[in-house]
């Protein structure tokens, strides 16, 4: 072992507990992670040509468990610590961010579900707890208050993934006639394919492959249940009877999610810049013997390390 991965192993596993870094189970699903890398690899380029993640692909996700990281056991989930889901994103994003990207968005909504009442939850896996959720969070949507909930209407960008999902979280403020349009008034309303419409209109450079289309509402009914706000000032009593993890913060869980990929990215790239080094010649010298180089590469390399460091060491002091 390099004193590199070391480093990171020690980091990563020494209060390891059944759902950490470093269990069986945890290490089961980075095994299956790192094994479909070569797979990820040669799928890359229809993956962004067909700019949406291949089916093949969430079949291989649902296959390995990396959807069941962090759902709740009564789903059949693994209700692992979020760094399991983490280090997951890392390795896959290793060969594809799209398809991290799109795995890191998509599976850390099976944790937001726990943020609901647990008849939204019932809504969504009661027959298939394999269904996916895709999202787009931005408070653009036009509500209005009826008996039993709100009638939504609007259109949300870049909600990843959406093909490969049967519902979707949106965003949008409840008007009160005190504020009719106040942030602390912010919900995320859960909907059933048959309540949206997806726009396929996702073409770009960066992350091309991640399908991040338009969905459309139009007037469409969510009971209060199949609301959530993560702003109201509730003292945490909604979830003193959830598990540790189910009372992590929203956007700490969520960025981490989204941010990792890239992370992952970086480190795939510089494995194929030391592996191109070693056989490739800088002017008159060999590219892996100079200084400029080396220099380069020990330099992002400490970057990765420090970055990785503080990302776990923050979860570890959550998770306390």
């Amino acid at each position: 072992m390099t004193a590199k991965a070391a480093h990171v192993k020690t980091t990563l596993t020494d209060t390891a507990g059944t759902h950490s870094l470093g269990s069986a189970r945890a290490d089961a699903l980075l095994e299956a992670a790192r094994k479909l890398a070569p797979v990820l690899e040669a799928r890359m380029e229809a993956c962004n040509a067909e700019r949406r993640v291949p089916e093949a692909t969430i079949e291989d996700f649902h296959a390995a468990g990396l959807f069941k990281t962090l759902q709740a056991s009564e789903y059949g989930g693994y209700e692992m610590d979020p760094q399991v889901f983490y280090a997951i994103l890392l390795e896959i994003a290793k060969t594809c961010m799209s398809s991290a990207w799109v795995l890191g968005v998509i599976g850390v909504h099976n944790w937001q579900m726990n943020l609901f009442d647990e008849q939204a939850a019932q809504d969504v896996w009661g027959e298939d707890s394999s269904v996916l959720i895709s999202s787009s969070y931005a408070p653009v949507g036009q509500v209005t208050v009826v008996d039993g909930g709100f009638r939504l209407t609007g259109r949300w960008s870049f909600s990843s993934g959406c093909e490969h999902c049967d519902w979707v979280f949106l965003g949008a403020v409840v008007p009160t006639e005190d504020a009719p349009w106040d942030m602390l008034n912010y919900r995320t309303f859960l909907l059933p394919r048959g309540d949206y419409q997806i726009v396929e209109n996702w073409d770009v450079v960066g992350l091309s492959g991640t399908g991040s289309h338009d969905i459309v509402v139009k007037d469409a009914f969510v009971p209060e249940y199949r609301t959530h706000n993560m702003l109201a000032d509730d003292g945490g009593r909604k979830f003193m009877h959830k598990p540790p993890l189910y009372r992590l913060p929203f956007m700490q869980v969520f960025s981490r999610a989204v941010s990792t990929p890239s992370l992952g990215a970086l480190e795939g790239a510089l494995d194929k810049y030391v592996a191109v080094a070693k056989t490739r010649l800088a002017g008159a010298i060999a590219m892996k013997d100079d200084p400029d180089a080396k220099r380069l590469a020990a330099e992002v390399d400490a970057t990765i390390a420090s970055m990785k460091t503080t990302l776990f060491h923050n979860f570890d002091h959550l998770m306390g």
